[in-house]
């Protein structure tokens, strides 16, 4: 018996609109970047192959790469909260500062919402944003401290 499609019938791989206008807004975006992101880039690709090092080496990298994520993870979390309040949005034709966010970082809307709502909380927030940037703390730890900061 051979399988069959009609016009009417529903594939699973039908996009929505809203998916369809994500990309075409990703499609639109622009791709020059501001100094120093080719240097990192350049930087990360130097970086020794984890296999080489001894286990103290591994240890050591283990520590500093944690803290570089948490510091680019909160540097990201910045510009979202930047491109939020500078209306970014509007001018590039995304919607909402959290549909941007998703659209250039390719993740859903939700995590975009959330980075933008996570950039604003932050404001009232001066030593944990100084602590992330630096580092000292993770995303996870931001989150924790935002979830319980209202009933402190």
């Amino acid at each position: 018996m051979a399988v069959t499609s009609t016009a009417a019938s529903s594939s699973f791989f039908d996009v929505s609109r809203a998916a369809h206008r994500r990309a075409r807004i990703r499609a639109s975006l622009p791709t020059a970047v501001p100094a120093g992101f080719d240097e990192i880039n350049d930087d990360i690709d130097a970086l020794p192959d984890p296999e080489l090092l001894c286990a103290e080496e591994r240890a050591a990298a283990l520590a500093a790469t944690a803290r570089l994520r948490n510091r680019i993870e909160a540097y990201l979390t910045g510009l979202a909260g930047a491109a939020d309040t500078a209306g970014d949005s509007r001018v590039l034709g995304a919607g909402t500062s959290g549909s941007l966010v998703a659209i250039a970082t390719g993740s859903p809307v939700a995590v975009g919402s959330g980075m933008v709502n996570t950039a604003n909380a932050l404001h009232d927030l001066p030593v944990v944003k100084d602590a992330w940037a630096a580092g000292s703390i993770s995303g996870l730890h931001v989150y924790q401290i935002l979830a319980h900061a209202p009933a402190i």
